[in-house]
């Protein structure tokens, strides 16, 4: 999957996700090829993995350290949520070019948002 080319454009993506987006976690059973789960979501992925494989290095602080454990979060929520990855921001770019038709003008609108 190339992050540089529109997602809903690729099958595969659409077929596994409605939104047409990416992340998308494909949990597999051994012998079977349909996946037994599928999340399309980064923090749902992400604490997907945190509570599957608690033995590996921990993604969040321990339970015990609520407001760190709190503060993690946030930040996930602000990385993630708010819109300021990469493929979102090309997402946003692509909109801006097809409403405008000025790719300089679209990448000076996502510099502006990055901004603030």
């Amino acid at each position: 999957v190339s992050l540089k080319a529109p997602d809903s454009l690729n099958p595969t993506i659409t077929t596994l996700n409605p939104a047409t987006k990416l992340p998308v976690l494909l949990v597999l059973v051994a012998n079977e090829d349909t996946p037994q789960i599928i999340i399309t979501q980064s923090i749902l992925i992400l604490e997907y993995l945190e509570e599957t494989f608690p033995s590996n290095s921990p993604l969040l602080p321990p339970p015990s350290s609520l407001e760190k454990r709190a503060k993690a979060r946030e930040l996930v929520n602000h990385l993630i949520a708010c819109d300021i990855q990469s493929p979102t921001n090309q997402r946003i770019a692509q909109r801006m070019k097809t409403m405008r038709g000025e790719r300089d003008d679209a990448l000076h609108f996502v510099m502006i948002t990055m901004q603030k």
